[in-house]
């Protein structure tokens, strides 16, 4: 993945929370300046650079109204932000402030807080990298400073700090995209399986208008034709209610329990999802039929099992070549 895609990447990643982040920095930053300077006095403060700092946080809060040319930056801006406010900011008035206590504990602060902005391990790494540098060079090279409060100690812990923060929140990361993609599959499955109730209602119906439409004087057989069609569509619908109910099942990691499995005959639940399987039309139907030699009962559950055989079909039911793929995968289901 090229660069450009990571930062674009990360910024639509926390894009949502952009505002939040805004007012934090534009009124953080110069409000902090009051705090260091006069509640708790500390060595060195600069309310130019914290103004700087601040008004780099605006576009966040104004990003649904800025023009288009701008936004064609926006992500660039988000991370040049990033490293500038937080790594840079926070590292040069640290070394500034000779490694108070304060500002040991401010960084601290600020590496976790940008970690948790990034979680690209390899962007994170360089906008640090980058920050830090900047940080030391405008520090140390431009204002000799005799660090008598610097400890290698230092170092290590927040070296410590940076590995394990990365790591973890990339591992969170990984495990949201997991479940983002999970509810993707699964939106998709449900909808697939929407399709096949719904075409076979669809046939349905129209069978009972060319019924209703024909001029039949046997009353009594149009109504039985009828009823069998809705118990039919009745059928239907409540397995189209169980397979969604094992989606939900397995969104929620819930497993089915075993406490359910019962024994079965492997035919009669063949049989009952070849029948209840939404066709396209008649035709289709009248190229599937099951033939077995003989009949074995299994212990488990029969909504799993049906699942199955719904998925061979819709698999396979394109041409009659597949169909018989169809059949020779539901006759070694049986062998076993």
């Amino acid at each position: 993945m090229s660069i450009k895609n990571r930062i674009n990447n990360v910024y639509r990643y926390f894009e949502p929370n952009l505002i939040i982040i805004g007012y934090l920095g534009c009124i953080g930053f110069p409000l902090y300046f009051f705090v260091w300077h006069y509640l708790f006095p500390q060595p060195y403060e600069n309310f130019l650079l914290r103004l700087f700092c601040g008004s780099l946080f605006i576009p966040f809060i104004l990003k649904d109204h800025l023009p288009y040319w701008f936004l064609r930056y926006k992500a660039i801006h988000f991370i040049a932000t990033i490293t500038i406010g937080l790594p840079f900011f926070f590292s040069y008035m640290l070394i500034m402030n000779d490694w108070s206590i304060p500002w040991v504990m401010s960084f601290m602060a600020a590496l976790f807080l940008s970690i948790l902005l990034i979680y690209d391990a390899y962007i994170i790494s360089v906008i640090s990298i980058i920050g830090l540098s900047l940080g030391a060079l405008f520090s140390y090279g431009f204002h000799p400073i005799n660090s008598d409060n610097f400890h290698w100690g230092y170092i290590a812990v927040i070296s410590f700090s940076y590995v394990t923060g990365i790591a973890s929140h990339y591992r969170n990361h990984i495990h949201y995209e997991d479940q983002l993609l999970f509810a993707r599959s699964f939106s998709a499955g449900i909808a697939h399986e929407m399709r096949n109730p719904f075409s076979s209602l669809y046939s349905s119906m129209e069978l009972m208008l060319d019924i209703l439409r024909q001029k039949n004087d046997n009353k009594k057989d149009t109504i039985n034709e009828l009823k069998s069609i809705i118990r039919s569509n009745m059928t239907v619908i409540n397995n189209s209610n169980e397979t969604i109910n094992l989606l939900l099942s397995s969104i929620n990691e819930h497993a089915i329990s075993k406490n359910t499995f019962q024994e079965y005959s492997i035919v009669n639940i063949i049989k009952s999802s070849v029948e209840s399987y939404g066709y396209q039309s008649s035709q289709d139907r009248n190229l599937v039929s099951v033939n077995f030699n003989k009949d074995e009962n299994y212990f488990g559950s029969d909504i799993l099992f049906r699942y199955v055989i719904f998925n061979l079909m819709k698999m396979h039911f394109i041409t009659k070549k597949r169909i018989a793929l169809v059949l020779i995968s539901i006759s070694i289901l049986i062998k076993l």
